[in-house]
């Protein structure tokens, strides 16, 4: 398992259209939580601004 620092949003322009970038990490659950992190930000989509990713994700 690897550790990620963080995973910052590049472009949400939908919930199907979400594009993540995975920085720093060659863990294959990368893709996993990239998915994890889209349906969450999909469910609470009143929100116009997005929430900070910056923390540590183990």
């Amino acid at each position: 398992m690897g550790k990620i620092s963080y995973i910052p949003i590049v472009r949400v322009s939908s919930c199907s259209g979400a594009v993540f970038r995975h920085v720093k990490t060659k863990d294959f659950l990368s893709d996993y939580i990239g998915i994890d992190i889209k349906q969450r930000y999909c469910k609470r989509k009143k929100s116009s601004k997005l929430p900070p990713l910056t923390q540590g994700v183990n």
